[in-house]
């Protein structure tokens, strides 16, 4: 790898060094044209010559036929592709000042050639003096016409700054002679064939012409062409440019077309000499004025001679020109060649270099893989060594395994026993007539939850023995439907309690088929069992059944949905595992599903599940018509209603008992509240604590939380694991919230580990009874905890009473009665105080305002505002400068009268008494 790495950056150095070479740093010039003409031309490829001069310049050169905005755009995409310099011939001064001072205010240098803009905002102008030029030839014209004749203006394009400046120029020189008359002026917009059609309206209109100024030669053919045409003689015909070559002013001079030519210089030559001293930061001059002179017939010959003299030196340039670059090229090429024959020489050394290294390093590393190679033999002896004695500590360990779920079942077995000992006693005491109503459903509630135990452990029985390949099936002919339909009933006590709407609906085909009856309840047991478990109350139970061939199977298709509950898409892969459960607040054992989905593996059916988040879920079950057994014919039985072999018992459960407390009431026995999901451990714990309590109930947290902030009880019990909101939670939510922060919570749990009591003293409990409880001690300790907040309740009373600054409630606690005072007090001369708006003040119902006043102070909140004001009024009684009315009025009591009367209902003395005893 390093010598990878060494050869890359060789041959990287190289090609940088060979490149440095031929780098030279290259200036991009734009040049743009606002015309295509002779003129032009001949600029453009003085500029393409001079420009040959420099291998570091590119000249772009882009041309538009007096169109203004396509000029722009032309500049505009200059300006993006970043060019170096700006060379510019502006189509109208006024039209293109924006665009040129974009591209000067952001860096780029701009040559103006020909003509200027309306701003100072460029870099240099190279042209000649234009209103110089054309006095000179106003003076020319004087001398011809000898100070008096007509004379006819052909203007350019209008905008141009060079039209403006000539035809000032003109005007001047020729407003020094009063008899030389500007007859017309017209506009050629510098082209032949627009000068043609103007100048045939003058002659049409002007019979005396003496001569005519055209801005540039091309106008001047173009009037010399409409003279000829009109009348066949010519005036005198003054042009601008002078150009050499085919169809230039010199031709045309030479020719009789035209008169004179004042030479416009082009200065293709000038403008590259200057773009090169502005790119390598050389001094230059901002105004290049170029010169002028006029052409005739007196010097045409002489300078139409050194004209072609230049073209041919011009020539044999071009032809040098063009023999260099492909020297250049060539040199070019070889120098490629020597580059890489260079690298392809390095190349060859170093891969030379690299098979070396290379035979060196292969050396090394057999040697390293022989001493490897024996290391690697000795860790495989070493590890054939460790698989043995893993296969022998599996084999212990599997055996150990077996001997504990060996154990495990027999002692599920035993528990048999004691249940059926239990079972029986209760069920003899349940047929007598001598037990009180209480005695009977505590017998009741024995006899339910031990039926319920039993079933769990014939459930895990059962399980075990699918395992070990014993369970007994004793498949049967019967009508699924009607079997089906006579399970229902037994859930129907449950679906009452819970308003559940419950839909049953059957194809209306035969499903008579082979199917385990005992096993199939269970099926439709576990469930149905399981929907009620996880809907809400109002929620919908469908039950359908109906026929499916799936691979030309026939199947009696059962599905079960629950509007109640959802399954994320990650649980459900997971959900007919043995002891999974999604939700760790649910108390379940996790085996109903798994051992569902075993008795449906036996009949050789399918189950599965769909679940939709706001949509409910839906359990499938597929069970096929027909077994591959053999059956005697006593197996072939018919089914018929009443079926009870093996029978799972579905008590009715009883319905909560709870009496519902007025929010003003003045019942003597405290208020208990219990948060518990399970039916029966409500039921329980109501006849432990209705003798002595008020009891009202919950079956989970979501339900306590409304209720405890409904009724304010007077303690809480709670169970931890509940659907909907644990026992930590609601214990933390009642100990935060204003109205419940006081009312003191016992969870109550199977769960008994130090780190859940830590939990649950974390959230504020005041008390943690583990499961199974004692209920003598339950009843002990809910009555310590009310007595000793009734001790808080009559401590703080009686420091309301005396004055006393011995605070004996909690932070929050104390927090609210300060809010309660306070806004009495701000109120306190209010006579029709409010209790609503006091209510409302703190966050509270009315009911709800009363139910925390009284149970910390004792005193109703009535009450507790009358104390208010008679301490008030104490101590305004205690300055001496009010008398008895004011100081009743200003406390907010209705009359001195009804102040007098609660005075000494409270002070045990008059008003006036406690003046004259204070003053003496």
């Amino acid at each position: 790898m390093k010598n990878i790495v060494l050869v890359v950056c060789i041959l990287l150095s190289i090609i940088q060094t060979a490149c440095r070479l031929d780098k030279k740093s290259e200036y991009v010039v734009g040049v743009s044209q606002c015309s295509d003409d002779l003129w032009r031309e001949t600029v453009n490829g003085e500029i393409l010559r001079e420009a040959s001069f420099f291998q570091n310049m590119q000249v772009r050169i882009k041309t538009v036929k007096d169109d203004t905005q396509q000029q722009i755009k032309d500049i505009e995409s200059f300006i993006d592709s970043g060019v170096d310099l700006l060379v510019v011939s502006p189509n109208e001064s006024t039209a293109m000042t924006p665009v040129i001072q974009k591209a000067y205010t952001s860096g780029i240098p701009v040559i103006l050639l020909d003509r200027k803009i309306d701003t100072d905002d460029y870099t240099a102008y190279v042209g000649a003096d234009n209103y110089q030029l054309a006095y000179e030839l106003g003076l020319y014209v004087s001398d011809v016409l000898k100070e008096k004749g007509n004379v006819v203006i052909m203007r350019g394009w209008k905008g141009s700054t060079a039209d403006a400046e000539r035809y000032k120029g003109f005007v001047d020189a020729i407003g020094k002679y009063p008899n030389i008359k500007i007859i017309a002026e017209k506009r050629g917009d510098f082209l032949k064939n627009v000068a043609e059609q103007q100048m045939e309206e003058v002659f049409k209109n002007h019979e005396s012409i003496d001569l005519v100024f055209a801005m540039n030669d091309p106008m001047a053919l173009g009037v010399h062409n409409a003279a000829m045409r009109y009348s066949g003689k010519s005036p005198f015909i003054v042009g601008i440019d002078a150009l050499p070559g085919e169809g230039g002013g010199i031709e045309s001079i030479q020719k009789g077309l035209i008169d004179a030519s004042f030479i416009y210089p082009t200065g293709g030559d000038k403008v590259i000499d200057i773009a090169n001293r502005i790119l390598n930061k050389e001094s230059f001059d901002k105004e290049n004025i170029l010169y002028t002179a006029v052409v005739d017939k007196s010097n045409v010959r002489v300078i139409q001679l050194q004209t072609n003299q230049i073209f041919e030196h011009q020539y044999k340039f071009d032809r040098m020109n063009t023999l260099l670059d492909k020297s250049l090229l060539q040199y070019s090429n070889q120098r490629t060649l020597f580059y890489i024959s260079l690298i392809a020489l390095c190349l060859i050394t170093l891969l030379l270099f690299l098979a070396y290294k290379a035979y060196k390093a292969k050396s090394r590393a057999n040697t390293q893989l022989e001493k490897q190679n024996e290391e690697i033999k000795r860790q495989a002896e070493i590890l054939t060594e460790q698989k043995e004695q893993l296969i022998s500590l599996s084999k212990q360990l599997e055996e150990a395994t077996h001997a504990k779920l060996v154990f495990f079942t027999n002692i599920s077995h035993e528990f048999k026993t004691p249940l059926s000992l239990i079972l029986g006693p209760v069920e003899a005491l349940l047929a007598t007539d001598k037990l009180t109503a209480d005695q009977r459903e505590l017998l009741t509630l024995v006899k339910r939850n031990s039926n319920r135990l039993l079933h769990l452990i014939s459930e895990i029985i059962e399980f075990r023995s699918y395992e070990n390949g014993k369970m007994k099936t004793n498949f049967t002919h019967n009508d699924l439907s009607v079997f089906l339909n006579d399970l229902t009933p037994l859930f129907f006590d449950s679906i009452k309690r819970k308003k559940i709407h419950l839909f049953v609906e059957a194809d209306k085909s035969d499903f008579l088929m082979w199917f385990d009856k005992e096993k199939v309840e269970k099926i439709y047991f576990n469930l149905l069992s399981n929907a009620l478990k996880h809907i809400n109350q109002g929620g919908t139970i469908h039950i359908n059944l109906q026929k499916e061939i799936i691979s030309e199977v026939e199947y009696a298709k059962l599905s079960v949905f629950n509007s109640g509950s959802f399954i994320p898409q990650e649980e459900l892969r997971n959900i007919f595992d043995r002891f999974y459960k999604i939700d760790s607040r649910d108390g379940s054992t996790g085996i109903g599903l798994a051992l569902t989905s075993t008795l449906v593996d036996i009949h050789g059916g399918k189950i599965y599940v769909e679940s939709k988040e706001g949509g409910g879920t839906t359990f499938y079950v597929l069970l096929p018509f027909y077994q591959e057994h053999n059956y005697s014919d006593n197996n072939l039985i018919s089914y018929e209603k009443g079926y009870t072999e093996t029978r799972l018992e579905l008590d009715s459960i009883p319905t909560d008992k709870e009496i519902l407390p007025e929010s003003n009431s003045e019942e003597d026995k405290p208020l208990v509240l219990i948060i518990e999901d399970n039916v029966d451990m409500r039921s329980f714990m109501y006849h432990i604590l209705n003798h002595e309590y008020i009891v009202i109930e919950a079956e989970n947290g979501e339900e306590g939380l409304q209720k405890a902030k409904k009724y304010i009880p007077d303690l809480i019990i709670s169970d931890v694991m509940m659907p909907e909101k644990d026992g930590f939670e609601v214990c933390h939510y009642l100990k935060e919230n204003v109205s419940t922060s006081h009312i003191p919570v016992i969870l109550l749990t199977a769960c008994s580990l130090d780190e859940q009591k830590v939990i649950g003293f974390e959230s504020g409990a005041d008390a943690y009874i583990p499961k199974p409880f004692n209920a003598n001690l339950l009843n002990i300790r809910v009555r310590k905890l009310i007595e000793n907040r009734q001790k808080i309740k009559e401590a703080f009373g009686h420091s309301l009473i005396n004055d006393t600054k011995k605070t004996t409630l909690a932070e929050s606690e104390q927090s609210f009665m300060d809010s309660f005072r306070n806004y009495v007090e701000s109120h306190i001369s209010d006579s029709e105080l409010n209790l609503d708006d006091v209510a409302k003040s703190i966050g509270l119902s009315k009911s709800q305002l009363y139910r925390k006043i009284k149970s910390l102070t004792n005193y109703s909140p009535n009450e507790l505002i009358r104390i208010i004001r008679l301490k008030y009024a104490k101590y305004l009684l205690n300055s001496k400068d009010k008398t008895i009315s004011e100081v009743a009025y200003e406390a907010g009591f209705s009359s001195p009268s009804y102040f007098t009367k609660c005075f000494k209902e409270f002070y045990d003395e008059s008003p006036t008494g406690y003046i004259e005893r204070i003053s003496k």
